[in-house]
């Protein structure tokens, strides 16, 4: 970021109000663009929607580079009273983002793609009348296509186009459909190369799977026909992707009308393989997930009993599916749920049931390796995987009258360990608690561990199981710590506090602790009565480079949206803008992560 000072921008700011508006104008649409092979470098960028106050104010896109933080780029072309941008998502390559916008007709929203490098813009399909309307639009996870649903040949009926996003050149991926018949859903495959769609060519109430080959241009049918037979009003329901995108799982009442059965294809010899054992009238499949690996299929259905749900596992090169829980009688009234969950390393399946005692909800873990099942203690119902998912961690209390700890779990060795210190009161609890994206070396997380309603933010540290209160600032009184965020090097932690000042004024601050220093800084400049930090509306760039902030002021009604540079330097995107302007969705690009 180029490097000026607060009280520069506080000098641009004057000199906005003075010239009048700042925003830049608008890039021209660009019909014929110049490609080139290379792709472009990722862009260090922020993004934000920004609206005034006046009723018939517009809301406009506008993208700042950061390594130019003077150069404010308004993306959408002007738009009259009530017009505005209604969304706009980054590449996953971090070149480009696509918005959503009525800039040309009132109410159509169009899909444009905006270059912040070359300030140029794209429309990703040809101009539309005022009945047409884009739809359910997503990036490629290459970023090289955007996908979305358009009714444009026919008035209500949406087809699935791709649009290149450096070109604007588009193709319509279905067969022509005619009235009464549009594609429903659809599903990009992990690597991007296929996509998978829903649509009803021909019959209104029955629909069948699809999917597109982008490497060479081929559709292929998934399921068998079912519009060759007279009467017949089969459908597929659902259908995902395995990861490796080999193979697509769906749900369809392929083989009994009303009876929905699990099935999966296989793109390499296109064959169907039914999952389940066959259902009667009455009995479905409820939910079923892929393991990461692709191996392994799990679902819930009542296979053996209508209405009793529970929990079956299908593994490659079987035959037949095997029941993870133990046997359920039919009048049990015990269920598995549909919240299952893999460990990234597939070694591990995850799932909530009254399974033991009816009524009583409890977590269970099926171990693959082993072929065994495992319980969580008692009233452990959500919980979160770290260490590329080889642990776990979450928060339990023993009893109601015992303060809820927070707990780390081995699953190779199912080994747990306790991360807090045991409590001084009873009543104390662990709050919440904060992990980094694949290491359990460092643990952060909120409690009232010393005093008894003040919540402070602690650090565990597996090499020497001990804990650090990281949030030991100034003060006549302990510190409530509201709410915390890991950067994503695992270097610095971002939290708010209410630290009592002296002032009789609690209203928030913003502090950041470096783990290698152990030093605690305070980011935000000093709140006055009418301002607050937004506890919990906080980001550190993907480079962490950069913290973004909000602070409210109660009197002007404002947001103001700052950006902290760890040079010591702060900007206040408002600044740019001579009247009060409200920024919304504020994003970083998805730059490098180191």
């Amino acid at each position: 970021m180029k490097k000026l000072s607060i009280f520069t921008y506080l000098i641009l700011g004057l000199i906005l109000s003075a010239c009048g508006s700042s925003e830049t104008q608008a890039p021209q649409e660009n019909t014929n663009p110049e490609i080139t092979e290379e792709v472009p470098p990722p862009i260090r960028a922020i993004s934000f929607l920004a609206q005034g106050e006046a009723e018939e104010a517009t809301q406009d896109l506008y993208v700042l580079l950061l390594d130019q933080s003077d150069n404010l780029l308004k993306v959408n072309n002007d738009l009259g009273p009530y017009n505005q941008v209604n969304y706009h998502s980054w590449s996953p390559d971090g070149t480009r983002l696509y918005y959503l916008s009525d800039d040309e007709i009132a109410d159509i929203n169009e899909l444009k793609v905006y270059d912040p490098l070359q300030d140029q813009v794209i429309k990703m399909h040809p101009d539309l009348e005022d009945w047409q309307n884009i739809e359910n639009t997503s990036w490629s996870p290459d970023g090289s296509k955007i996908a979305y649903l358009l009714d444009l040949e026919i008035n209500g009926v949406k087809e699935l186009y791709l649009a290149d996003s450096r070109t604007g050149n588009i193709e319509k991926i279905n067969p022509d459909l005619s009235y009464g018949r549009e594609v429903d859903s659809y599903k990009w495959s992990e690597d991007g190369k296929k996509i998978a769609y829903l649509a009803n060519p021909n019959n209104t109430n029955i629909k069948e799977l699809y999917y597109y080959d982008l490497t060479n241009g081929t559709l292929h049918q998934v399921n068998p026909d079912f519009s060759g037979v007279i009467g017949n009003l089969k459908s597929v329901f659902s259908y995902y992707w395995s990861p490796d995108g080999k193979k697509i799982a769906y749900t369809a009442d392929q083989d009994t009308e009303n009876v929905i059965e699990l099935y999966v294809y296989n793109l390499e010899n296109q064959e169907i393989q039914k999952i389940n054992q066959n259902l009667e009238g009455g009995k479905t499949i409820y939910n079923f997930l892929w393991s990461p690996d692709s191996k392994n299929l799990a679902y819930v259905a009542d296979q053996d009993y209508a209405g009793v749900q529970e929990l079956f596992l299908h593994q490659e090169g079987s035959s037949t599916a095997i029941k993870i829980n133990p046997d359920f009688e039919e009048d049990s009234g015990k269920d598995i749920y549909n919240n299952l969950k893999w460990s990234e390393d597939s070694q591990n399946l995850f799932y909530n049931g009254d399974q033991d005692t009816e009524g009583l909800t409890e977590t269970y873990f099926f171990n693959l390796t082993s072929d065994t099942f495992y319980k969580l203690e008692v009233g452990i119902n959500s919980f979160y995987f770290s260490n590329n998912g080889k642990s776990i961690v979450y928060i339990y209390q023993a009893d109601p009258m015992l303060s809820s700890d927070l707990y780390l779990l081995d699953l190779s060795s199912n080994q747990k360990t306790k991360i807090n210190p045991d409590m001084v009161d009873p009543s104390n609890n662990v709050i919440n608690f904060y992990l980094l994206p694949k290491d359990t070396s460092k643990i952060a997380y909120l409690a009232d561990q010393d005093t008894n309603g003040f919540n402070e933010l602690y650090l565990w540290n597996a090499s020497d199981q001990s804990v650090t209160k990281i949030s030991e600032l100034p003060g006549p009184i302990p510190n409530r710590v509201y709410f915390a965020k890991w950067s994503y090097d695992g270097k610095k932690i971002a939290f708010s506090a209410d630290p009592d000042e002296g002032d009789g004024i609690n209203k928030g601050q913003l502090y950041v602790f470096d783990v290698d220093s152990q030093e605690v800084r305070r980011i935000n400049q000093g709140l006055t009565e009418t301002q607050t930090l937004n506890s919990d509306h906080y980001w550190w760039s993907p480079d962490n480079q950069e913290l973004l902030y909000y602070i409210n002021d109660s009197v002007d009604g404002t947001y103001y949206a700052l950006i902290h540079d760890f040079d010591g330097e702060l900007l206040n995107l408002n600044l740019f803008f001579q009247e009060k302007i409200n920024l919304i969705g504020v994003s970083f690009s998805p730059f490098y992560q180191d």
